[in-house]
């Protein structure tokens, strides 16, 4: 039975990874909406050639070219203790935002964390090279309004534009909360008819896909989801090879955004309608390499004269709980995905920083958090113990029974749970705790999934990020020794055929943790060594203080 146990164990962990494999954590995909690719519109401006493949959703239009001329490039940077960024004065954005804490590599390597990593595309279609850009009308791509007017001054930018009959103003709060900015976009219509407005922001982004092995359970670090938030659930876009060249959703939305693993660009707006459905617009897809998602305010009709101001919040960092909770009014802080649970996951991620705060090493956190699991579970695991070794102590008899009803299964397992009874022996008794740190052990694997603290975190040595899988196996192939103590001290209870099996279980376990981060390979050995000697010590009925005693 105690094998058993174990079996079954392993296989839950094979199914358990190739869960997260073939899934990409659980994320969800839904289907676009029908009827969401753009119809063609003229643009009210300079548009791209009309011999592009792309809907017109998906182009980029700019103002005269005499405009473009009387107003050249303007660029200001800005700076924070949490980010660096770049600004111009072509679309009034930023386009590029550096976080000072994280890097592009682990030991703080490669330079900062681009969060807005565009690569420019010498095409017919070039004149899209901006990360961030504006939306202005309902059925049309970007606007690149190359504002006359772009000034900065103590966290604070204005920006003025002319665009056809269109005015724009913008407004820009650099000092809002970490890793994000205030908009206010002020629309006046100077012409003599209405002008029909759709406004809203588009983030565009390179898209990333990393070559790995069938057995490389290490998720995508550096590939780009379109998400977005409605009626108080995320959903995301997690298979990269479905998504559409254009797709649509409307609705009650909170915000929509592009995310990698550990970190997310998102666009939010705190005004929502009060008719409820259909009230904002999020479209995203992906075409050339490149991922897109769009936030726009409903349409509506601008007439003669008249001016409507919108206002927008653009996150843009990483997916920690303290930062996304600063918007939690906003549903932003269910962008961390814990996966079905979280009610575990979230205590572990605060129990790491509680241990972290005065450590200041993550991996030493998580053996401090792993000897506060077993201390949690102790009473469970020495009454295991307890029933392990009295199944020990029956083994002889068990195997007296085995022989004299080798020939016949239903008897030999009436006799043995007679034996078991009159022995008062639990044959499932050791696999309870087991079943117990299941649970802990996959909340465990997806707050090192996702949480950025996590993300290139050292411990010691080459062990430079703790969500990577262990480059050289060390830590793998220590845990497989202590899994083969561990099935040593492991009474049996099946037959010659199971035994040999289960020689190969050590063997099995090793090989699944070969490409499984770090951290968690270190809160399993770590687990299963004090299991071990959990083991060791109640079968000899002594104490932790006895090792001591016995080498004094």
């Amino acid at each position: 039975m105690e094998k058993r146990s174990l079996l079954a164990v392993g296989l839950s962990l094979l199914l358990f990874i190739a869960y997260f494999w073939l899934t990409g954590g659980g994320a969800k995909h839904p289907a676009p909406a029908e009827g969401t690719t753009a119809p063609e519109v003229a643009a009210t401006g300079k548009e791209e050639p009309s011999t592009s493949s792309k809907p017109a959703s998906l182009r980029v239009v700019e103002p005269p070219e005499e405009q473009i001329l009387q107003h050249p490039e303007k660029l200001f940077s800005w700076q924070d203790k949490f980010s660096q960024s770049k600004w111009t004065s072509v679309t009034g954005l930023p386009q590029s935002w550096q976080l000072k804490n994280f890097y592009e590599q682990a030991g703080k390597q490669g330079g900062l964390r681009e969060l807005l990593n565009l690569s420019s595309q010498e095409t017919q279609e070039s004149t899209q090279n901006y990360p961030m850009t504006w939306l202005l009308f309902p059925q049309q791509g970007s606007v690149l309004p190359h504002f006359e007017t772009f000034e900065e001054g103590q966290g604070q930018a204005q920006a003025k534009g002319q665009y056809g009959n269109l005015n724009i103003q913008q407004e820009v709060n650099l000092t809002s909360e970490a890793y994000s900015f205030k908009l206010r976009l002020t629309l006046s219509n100077q012409g003599q008819e209405a002008l029909v407005v759709a406004p809203g922001l588009r983030i565009l982004l390179s898209q990333i896909t990393e070559k790995r092995s069938f057995l490389n359970f290490s998720p995508q670090v550096r590939q780009i989801h379109p998400l977005y938030y409605q009626d108080n659930s995320v959903e995301r876009m997690a298979k990269v090879k479905d998504l559409p060249a254009y797709g649509e959703v409307l609705g009650n939305l909170n915000w929509g955004g592009l995310e990698d693993l550990y970190f997310l660009r998102a666009i939010l707006s705190e005004r929502l309608s009060q008719t409820g459905a259909l009230s904002h617009q999020v479209a995203y897809g992906q075409s050339d390499g490149q991922v897109f998602a769009d936030f726009r305010y409903p349409t509506e009709s601008l007439a003669p004269g008249a001016s409507k101001t919108y206002e927008y919040t653009v996150f843009l960092g990483p997916k920690s709980s303290e930062a996304l909770g600063a918007f939690k009014g906003l549903g932003l802080d269910k962008a961390l995905d814990l996966g079905f649970l979280a009610f575990i996951a979230k205590p572990l991620l605060w129990a790491l920083k509680f241990f972290h705060r005065f450590l200041f090493n993550w991996g030493l956190a998580i053996i401090v958090l792993t000897l506060s699991v077993r201390l949690l579970t102790y009473p469970l695991t020495k009454k295991s113990m307890s029933s392990m070794k009295a199944m020990k102590e029956i083994q002889p008899r068990l195997k007296e029974l085995q022989e004299k009803y080798k020939d016949d299964r239903e008897r030999l397992n009436q006799e043995m749970m007679s034996l078991f009874r009159t022995h008062k022996v639990n044959p499932a008794g050791g696999c309870l705790p087991m079943v117990l740190q299941m649970p802990v052990y996959f909340a465990l694997y997806r707050v090192l999934y996702n949480a950025t603290e996590l993300h290139h975190a050292p411990f010691v040595g080459p062990y430079q990020d703790l969500s990577a899988p262990d480059p050289y196996f060390i830590l793998p192939i220590i845990l497989g020794f202590f899994f083969f103590l561990q099935q040593k001290l492991t009474p049996s209870t099946g037959d010659a055929a199971q035994a040999k099996m289960m020689k190969f279980m050590p063997v099995m376990f090793t090989g699944l943790m070969l490409f499984l981060p770090v951290g968690l390979v270190l809160y399993i050995l770590v687990s299963t060594a004090l299991g071990v000697l959990q083991q060791y010590l109640t079968q000899r009925e002594m104490k932790f203080v006895d090792l001591f005693r016995r080498r004094a």
